[in-house]
């Protein structure tokens, strides 16, 4: 069991504490600021184990945990986070995250699931392990980037009175930001937006997700840009103003389950890469796949050895003599049985003549 752990959290007032609370309880615990930071320690050095933040300048969580899969698809992670939702906890359960830490976090919970992940294979326990079922919500999830904070108010309260837990942003640069740490079904984005453009941030949102719907809206674009946005992956294009029918009919047509099919599709392809890249002996041999088949196999091994005594059994009764006498004659123990039987029967009917 190797009870290294990479913790990576820029703040430095919460990262000391916390690995404070790891070494007290027997961990080597590494301790980095920034993600790119951590993963070239991953590289260099094997680890038990990485902790995370969620929100990091340069480099996030969840792009830190992307870039390690593509080197380490064993290692087991832990998110810590005060900032997470709903479609957090979704996305990282489709990564294959062991687990979820919100800030703030009680010690014995964060050791607890410390000591389980360091006994722990990422690969076997997506491969083999019983998983937990997805977690389904009521509508889907909408995120709104928009610069245009009235505009944006009313998708969000139109999108709402539908059921669908919308997110609102006010720029391509912040939605790209919550999409890296969200699972969202939807994406509905201006064109024409600061820090960010509308183009930009579908490129940026495409290279991290290619399958959520993402839906252009603008009032002032060029017919140019609306091109060049759609040719980068985004799915339909409404011109500014629409009415709230318009947006809704958009919304409707979208065929959520297919999205949410592929997404899940794309997890299990990772899982299946990453048991590829583990190696069938290894896996064969795995604690997590000998605890799994543990009941089969002690079943197995009690009818084997039921098997065994009865045959054993049935082996030295097969080999006792058959036949046995007082006088030393061999005569058959069984037939000598009969005989008496036929005596008693003869002697019975002999009397029954002389009546």
């Amino acid at each position: 069991m190797n009870k290294s752990v990479l913790l990576v959290d820029d703040e430095e007032a919460i990262r000391e504490p916390i690995a404070a609370m790891l070494r007290a309880d027997g961990f080597t615990v590494m301790e980095c600021s920034e993600g790119k930071h951590a993963l070239e320690e991953l590289r260099r050095h094997s680890y038990g184990l990485l902790i995370t933040d969620v929100l990091m300048p340069v480099m996030n969580g969840i792009e830190l945990l992307h870039a390690v899969r593509k080197h380490d698809h064993a290692l087991e992670a832990i998110v810590l986070s005060s900032h997470a939702t709903e479609a957090t906890r979704e996305k990282l359960k489709r990564m294959g995250v062991f687990g979820f830490l919100e800030k703030p976090f009680c010690k014995d919970k964060l050791i607890d699931m410390a000591l389980k992940a360091v006994r722990s294979n990422r690969v076997i326990r997506l491969g083999y392990g019983s998983r937990e079922p997805v977690i389904t919500f009521s509508r889907e999830r909408i995120l709104v980037a928009d610069d245009d904070s009235a505009m944006l108010d009313i998708i969000a309260e139109v999108l709402r009175k539908q059921g669908h837990c919308v997110t609102t942003v006010n720029n391509g640069a912040q939605a790209l930001e919550m999409i890296l740490i969200n699972d969202y079904d939807c994406i509905i984005t201006d064109i024409n937006m600061p820090v960010m453009g509308g183009v930009e941030a579908v490129k940026a949102i495409r290279e991290s997700d290619p399958d959520t719907f993402i839906l252009l809206i603008s009032g002032e674009a060029e017919k140019t840009e609306i091109k060049e946005a759609l040719s980068n992956g985004a799915d339909k294009f409404l011109a500014k103003p629409f009415s709230n029918d318009a947006l809704l009919d958009i919304i409707d047509k979208i065929d959520f389950a297919k999205i949410k099919l592929r997404k899940d599709n794309a997890a299990e392809a990772e899982r299946k890469r990453a048991a590829r890249s583990y190696g069938w002996f290894r896996r064969l041999l795995s604690s997590h796949r000998w605890h799994m088949a543990q009941p089969k196999i002690v079943e197995l091994l009690s009818f084997i050895i039921v098997g065994v005594i009865v045959g054993a059994i049935a082996l030295f009764l097969g080999s006792m003599p058959l036949s046995s006498s007082d006088d030393g004659n061999d005569v058959g123990y069984f037939k000598k049985k009969i005989d008496v039987i036929e005596r008693y029967l003869n002697r019975d009917e002999q009397r029954e003549l002389k009546r």
